[in-house]
């Protein structure tokens, strides 16, 4: 197969961990349609491309070569396509993108622990399923969940956006700079106890409000599922609870 056109095959039994590091890339999740990972990248003439298999992990990167960063934002002709057996579920996954769209919204998509890194990238995924942990750092980039759910909820934004639709069922940490989180929780409010702290931002938790050099604590912990610990600079936090 050609330089610019690869696939690889991987027998899931193989794969217990998924390991992506990639910039200036479309890529995109799908469903197998049958019992092996495949993967599929194309245009990769401008960078340097691995995908092998570590032990039981996975590692899938592409990194461009010099002014190809600056040039694949927003172009996004290499691509990478990753299939997965339905039903699959991995252990730990962590991705770091850079300049990268990644759409995970084409197929449900489960693991135990995931850590997402998006530095100015943009990521979509619905339909996640996180049992444990899912850590979300984002740097100026984009991200939009829905209909997903996690243990626990760990965001960590800059200066980019970052919005959760799904289920939570035990502590939640929002840490806002300059950007923009929301969260649409299929959850109650006494879920959770809040603690709250903002700069020059606001925070909104349904009908309370926090904002100017404010904090808030409220929730009595009985029967909750965990607390929702909410920092905000100069941004803003918005909860929503059904």
């Amino acid at each position: 197969m050609s330089r610019d056109i690869m696939e690889n095959c991987f027998g899931m039994e193989q794969v217990t961990d998924l390991e992506v590091e990639a910039g200036a890339v479309q890529l995109t999740f799908r469903e197998a349609a049958d019992n092996e990972i495949r993967v599929t990248a194309e245009n990769l003439e401008g960078g340097v491309y691995a995908c092998e298999l570590r032990g039981s992990r996975l590692v899938v990167s592409y990194q461009p070569r010099g002014m190809r960063v600056i040039r694949g934002i927003g172009q996004m002709k290499t691509r990478i396509i990753m299939y997965f057996p339905a039903g699959s579920a991995f252990d730990n996954v962590e991705m770091e993108i850079g300049a990268c769209e990644l759409y995970m919204d084409a197929t449900p998509f489960s693991c135990k622990r995931m850590r997402m890194d998006i530095g100015a990238g943009k990521w979509k995924a619905k339909q996640l399923s996180v049992s444990d942990k899912l850590e979300i750092e984002v740097g100026a980039g984009k991200v939009k969940l829905s209909e997903s759910k996690a243990g626990s909820l760990d965001i960590s934004c800059g200066a980019g956006a970052c919005a959760f639709a799904g289920r939570i069922d035990g502590d939640i940490n929002v840490s806002c700079g300059v950007g923009k989180c929301g969260l649409r929780l299929d959850n109650e409010e006494n879920d959770f106890c809040y603690d709250i702290s903002c700069a020059l931002g606001k925070v909104i938790v349904n009908d309370s409000k926090a904002a100017c050099v404010s904090t808030q604590r409220f929730g009595n912990g009985k029967g909750c599922l965990g607390t929702a610990t909410l920092e905000c600079g100069i941004g803003e936090i918005e909860v929503r609870t059904r």
